[in-house]
């Protein structure tokens, strides 16, 4: 059984699925607080599916962490948050230039730079970067797909795309 209590925040893990949940947790109030109901639908979708994950994602990191605290292993302490700095850098930049670019250049070229930063094959690579730009043009597509042809959303265009 989980105790509640036993949130402990130090753990990255654990803290992360517990922030993640109060994200959820607002994105779920928002999406039903004074809005149309037709008009809001899809991000209401969304946002059920967001706090269903997150309690998922909870309830496991609640069940390691007791489970780590039994077996009362050293934790590494490392500072993680330098290995998601250029993440969040490249979303800060993806926000800002969104309606600037266009949405899908700017998806592209988001999801180019994380294949390349956190890929399991060398950055500099030429073949790996075929495969990455590849990866990068399907995804793309399957975003306008989704977005233009299947929801009808009609997106940020700026000078590219």
């Amino acid at each position: 059984m989980i105790k509640l209590n036993t949130i402990n925040l130090n753990n990255p893990e654990l803290a992360s699925a517990f922030y993640s949940f109060i994200v959820a947790g607002l994105f779920s109030f928002l999406s039903f607080y004074d809005t149309n109901a037709e008009s809001y639908l899809f991000p209401r979708i969304i946002a059920i599916t967001l706090m269903g994950f997150s309690v998922i994602l909870l309830i496991i990191n609640l069940q390691a962490s007791q489970a780590l605290a039994r077996v009362d292993t050293n934790h590494n302490k490392d500072n993680q948050f330098f290995k998601i700095l250029p993440g969040l850098i490249i979303g800060i930049i993806y926000m800002t230039l969104m309606d600037i670019v266009g949405f899908y250049t700017c998806s592209f070229l988001v999801f180019l730079s994380f294949l390349l930063l956190y890929g399991k094959r060398e950055m500099l690579d030429p073949r790996a970067f075929v495969k990455k730009t590849a990866v990068s043009v399907a995804f793309v597509f399957v975003l306008y797909l989704l977005f233009w042809q299947g929801l009808h959303v009609r997106t940020p265009t700026g000078w590219l795309f």
